[in-house]
């Protein structure tokens, strides 16, 4: 199981070096978890609400990836999901 604050710890350990990961950022009106701004990648750790979905749409029409992430999920999971929008953020960028 992930804990928010262990999670954030862990990405900003995990990719140190590699490219920076802001946390709590204020992106509009809303409060981000994680975001790779090299990236345009939003990492989001909560339970799902309507509220979650309009400003994930509006994130997204923004040209961010928001990537959703669940208490149950493992570290390897996460960092599968991240690494992917990684590689397709690259692949649009060239």
């Amino acid at each position: 199981m992930v804990n928010k604050e262990e999670f954030g710890t862990f990405l900003a350990l995990a990719f140190k070096g590699i490219t920076t990961v802001s946390r709590q950022v204020k992106i509009q009106d809303y409060q981000i978890d994680i975001l790779f701004p090299e990236y345009g990648i939003i990492v989001e750790y909560d339970d799902h609400t309507i509220k979650d979905d309009e400003r994930d749409n509006i994130l997204t029409f923004l040209g961010y990836t928001v990537i959703k992430i669940k208490k149950h999920e493992s570290y390897a999971i996460i960092l599968n999901h991240i690494f992917k929008s990684m590689q397709e953020a690259r692949r649009i960028s060239d």
